[in-house]
């Protein structure tokens, strides 16, 4: 299985092979990080507040969106929703809500930082193409970035009364 050809076939190096399974995994962080907002939104009793949740919620799906790009320029499947951790956000107080959202915030750039610097362009090319590559660059990159605006966010939300 380590091999370079399977069934006659030239497969790009194992780490290029692994991107669609951690495309996969942050489509999965994603789609939590929206349930976690969808819950948050509708536990809070501030209109300021749930407008920054909704501000989130919004990018996580477009986050969703850009990751799913992804996978079709690698032609590869979809994954279907999975389970999602619930949280208990109703029976925290706001200062653990925020400190849990501010968590899987960090972590997802964290995520989404560690996919982008395992990713080598040279490598990626050849294995898919210039187009593709520079297209999965990108989508982390900017994925980094939003993450980081979310972080400011919730600090944001965290400075609130």
């Amino acid at each position: 299985m380590n091999s370079p050809h399977e069934a006659g076939k030239i497969m790009p190096p194992m780490k290029e092979r692994i991107i669609p399974a951690l495309i996969k995994r942050a489509l999965e962080i994603e789609e939590n990080d929206s349930h976690i907002l969808m819950r948050l939104y509708l536990a809070e009793e501030s209109s300021e507040r749930r407008k920054i949740y909704y501000e989130i919620l919004r990018d996580s799906e477009y986050h969703k969106l850009m990751l799913k790009e992804g996978l079709e320029c690698l032609n590869a499947e979809i994954p279907p929703i999975t389970e999602i951790k619930d949280y208990n956000f109703e029976e925290m107080f706001i200062d653990q809500r925020l400190l849990t959202l501010k968590k899987i915030e960090t972590m997802a750039r964290d995520f989404y930082r560690d996919v982008l610097d395992d990713l080598d362009k040279n490598s990626l090319e050849k294995a898919c193409g210039k187009e593709t590559a520079e297209k999965l660059i990108s989508i982390f990159k900017n994925l980094v970035k939003w993450e980081e605006k979310h972080i400011e966010m919730v600090d944001k939300l965290m400075a609130m009364d």
